[in-house]
């Protein structure tokens, strides 16, 4: 059900980079939504977007689960056949770094880098759209390598 959701969210989020009015809506509909996060939140005002912060990585976390999920089914699969539970350990460190380190410097860096590559300001609703459509075309590969009417055979 959680990976269903998850596709259909990406798919919804494909057609607003896709539409400009979709993402205008969107863009209005999330600013309300961040700002109400940060109206009802009681913390101290040094932690202002803290629950709007909460909610985006709730949002990030569903998108993430179709495409990260597979993968560390088989992470896990692999520590549990080996006998070794050091090499167990480091299988699962370079995964869970393998996630995490590039969120981390998207999380720090991206404004700064978005501040130096003029080519991708300009060009910002060309790119949107291209995304836009790699997303659509990444769901419609997943949904239709889960139905089964793939032609690749596991063994």
């Amino acid at each position: 059900v959680v990976r269903h959701g998850a596709y259909i969210l990406l798919f919804l989020l494909a057609l607003v980079l896709l539409s400009n009015y979709l993402s205008d809506l969107f863009n209005r509909i999330t600013q309300k939504i961040a700002s109400l996060g940060n109206q009802s939140s009681r913390l101290p005002k040094s932690s202002d977007g803290f629950l709007s912060g909460i909610l985006i990585g709730g949002v990030i976390s569903l998108i993430w689960t179709p495409c990260a999920g597979p993968i560390l089914a088989a992470v896990i699969v692999q520590i549990a056949i080996q006998k070794e539970t050091l090499v167990s350990f480091f299988t699962l460190l370079a995964f869970a770094l393998g996630a995490g380190v590039p969120m981390l410097l998207i999380a720090l860096y991206s404004l700064k880098l978005r501040d130096h590559l003029n080519f991708f300001k300009n060009h910002t609703l060309l790119f949107r759209k291209i995304l836009g459509l790699i997303m659509i075309l990444n769901v419609a590969y997943m949904a239709y390598e889960e139905s089964g009417y793939s032609t690749s055979s596991t063994t």
